[in-house]
């Protein structure tokens, strides 16, 4: 992910967290679904790449259209 390691470990206490670069993060974790796992590193508010599995990029992809069709409500 586009985070250096320095931001991304303090709120990833059971993952793996490896610096790529100054500003880049590769993130080894794990979560009950595909869809949780791909929530979670949404939270990180940066762009992500996934490595694989192809799993978890379909659950990008999955929550990318749940997202685009929620509307708010008053």
């Amino acid at each position: 992910m586009d985070l250096p390691a320095r931001r991304v470990a303090p709120f990833e206490p059971e993952g793996i967290v490896e610096a790529v670069s100054a500003e880049r993060t590769r993130l080894v974790t794990g979560s009950w679904s595909w869809i949780a796992l791909a929530a979670a590193l949404g939270r990180f508010d940066a762009p992500v790449t996934v490595v694989g599995p192809r799993e978890l990029g379909d659950a990008f992809a999955e929550l990318s259209r749940r997202y685009a069709v929620s509307g708010m409500t008053t």
